[in-house]
């Protein structure tokens, strides 16, 4: 039996190649568009997979919602959309509906970083200090829903902790930062593992959101 599928899976074989022998430019445009077309499938499968992965990582995306700010001109022409919202609509929202249960804002930012006699400028993230309860970037030490409470805190990523330290063991260890016209010492409370590629929110470096009265 399995002979007889051996010998006629061999004959198949053996015309098919007769065949495209035969019509050589036929097969040739038909073989090559199959082959491109597959390709671009898959292209865009890999692409679209890509794009809808985003964020998935967090344990809670499912509550997560991510405002945006968009601006429109006295013509009523809309502006292209911002994801910083600023720092006003998280507690003013919070006030208001008792549906938000926290809120997290982001604002970039950069800092001088002092090192011996070095001075290197540092782009980072400012943030609130629930920005671990709420998002699951995973951290390589400390503790993720306190390392953010002091105002003199500062998070790193292990790149970073490597970098200004040689190691990813830099609980505690001091990091100047240019505060007005003084370097300022913040500690090291946490080192954060290298952000996942599939994430809208990438960091290096993270500080306390410095509140006032008028932000809230």
């Amino acid at each position: 039996m399995i002979q007889k599928l051996l010998f006629m899976i061999r004959n198949y074989f053996i015309t098919a190649l007769r065949n495209l022998s035969r019509r050589k430019i036929y097969s040739f445009i038909n073989i090559a568009g199959l082959s491109i077309g597959l390709a671009c499938a898959m292209l865009i499968i890999l692409y679209v997979k890509d794009e809808v992965s985003y964020d998935r990582f967090h344990s809670n995306v499912g509550n997560i919602h991510r405002i945006v700010t968009q601006g429109i001109d006295k013509n009523g022409v809309k502006g292209r959309k911002d994801p910083n919202t600023g720092y006003l609509q998280g507690p003013r929202f919070a006030q208001n509906i008792p549906e938000i249960k926290t809120f997290v804002r982001v604002q970039s930012g950069e800092k001088d970083i002092k090192t011996g006699m070095e001075v290197k400028g540092q782009e980072l993230l400012y943030v609130d200090s629930v920005f671990f309860d709420v998002f699951s970037f995973p951290l390589i030490s400390g503790n993720r829903h306190s390392c953010l409470k002091d105002p003199s805190s500062v998070v790193i990523s292990e790149a970073v902790a490597k970098k200004q330290f040689g190691t990813t063991d830099a609980i505690g260890k001091m990091i100047m930062m240019k505060d007005d016209s003084a370097f300022v010492p913040h500690t090291v409370t946490a080192v954060a593992k290298k952000c996942p590629q599939n994430s809208s929110i990438k960091f290096d470096m993270l500080l306390p959101m410095k509140e006032t009265k008028e932000m809230r």
